[in-house]
């Protein structure tokens, strides 16, 4: 973490980038990503997935000076964990639910 802090302190010496986000973001991509190698769990996946979407957000409003640019990749990121979740909860759905249908409904009252 210190490497990265100082790293980034040299880098905004010489040029325009600014050094708590650059150095933010990049420890919450290198997170995210050891987070999804040592971890076995999925929501925990999903987690790791979305640290990895907020730091590459952060690093990339420290580094390119065009942010629409980012902002397009960042919300095809959300879009992305959000279809990966429904996934996962239709398929627990399906596999705890299996063979239910409509017609079983009408044994509900109020």
């Amino acid at each position: 973490m210190t490497l990265i802090f100082t790293t980034s302190n040299i880098l905004s010496n010489s040029t325009d980038i600014e050094t708590i986000p650059f150095a933010s973001g990049f420890s919450a991509i290198v997170v995210g990503i050891f987070v999804i190698i040592f971890r076995k769990k999925l929501i925990i996946h999903v987690a790791g997935f979305l640290v990895l979407e907020n730091g590459i957000f952060l690093f990339g409003t420290a580094v390119v000076s065009e942010l629409p640019m980012m902002i397009e990749i960042g919300v095809l990121l959300d879009v992305f964990v959000v279809v990966f979740l429904m996934g996962i909860a239709l398929n627990r759905i399906s596999s705890t639910l299996s063979g239910f249908e409509v017609t079983s409904l009408d044994r509900l009252k109020d």
